[in-house]
């Protein structure tokens, strides 16, 4: 190893939990994305979403934030977390 840095692909996303972002989303039955809004609960890495294909749309407020946090909680069968 050189120790020269050097760039691989694309550069990924920078998502922050409470941010609103505009990402992509796969059809399943065609090879096309549109994209909609998606408001970030956690910033586990669950895809990899390149940089360019991502719009920052704002913030959520801590209050709701926390409530989409119990709810989604409660759909998927988490206690509080």
């Amino acid at each position: 190893m050189s120790g020269n840095w050097q760039r691989i692909g694309k550069p990924i996303a920078d998502f922050r939990r409470d941010d609103v972002d505009k990402v992509p989303f796969p059809y399943t039955d065609r090879d096309t994305r549109q994209s909609r809004p998606a408001s970030v609960i956690r910033t586990a890495k669950l895809a990899t979403i390149e940089a360019a294909d991502a719009t920052k749309l704002g913030e959520l407020s801590a209050t709701t934030l926390n409530i989409i946090i119990l709810k989604v909680g409660d759909i998927v069968g988490l206690e509080n977390s």
